[in-house]
């Protein structure tokens, strides 16, 4: 998963990883994205809450780098997200403890 990164970003994350390189930063596999094969196999159930509209999720850490495109890569794997696409007037994602939310997460625990 990806956003618009900056040189500073770049150094910390480094820095915070331990990578001696940006090859190695570049190679490191055990991104979210990275480990959804294993998600999937696990059955472990994924909720996003995003809005279309809210520039952080637009444009600083992009629906379609992101959220999207494990949407497109679970589905392959023959497993699923649950989109939760805020409506264009909304300004800020519900809060965890919002109804459907809650539900999602007693659904999907249930049986663990």
């Amino acid at each position: 998963m990806q956003w618009p990164g900056s040189a500073p970003n770049w150094i910390e994350l480094k820095e915070l990883y331990g990578f001696g390189s940006d090859e190695d930063a570049l190679a490191y596999r055990q991104n979210p994205i990275d480990l959804l094969p294993e998600i999937a196999k696990a059955g472990i159930k994924l909720r996003h809450v995003v809005s279309v509209t809210n520039e952080h999720d637009t444009r600083v850490v992009s629906n379609d780098s992101n959220t999207f495109r494990a949407a497109g890569i679970l589905s392959r794997l023959g497993s699923g997200i649950d989109l939760a696409i805020l409506p264009p007037e909304t300004v800020e994602p519900p809060y965890p403890t919002d109804s459907a939310s809650v539900r999602f997460i007693v659904e999907a625990s249930a049986g663990r």
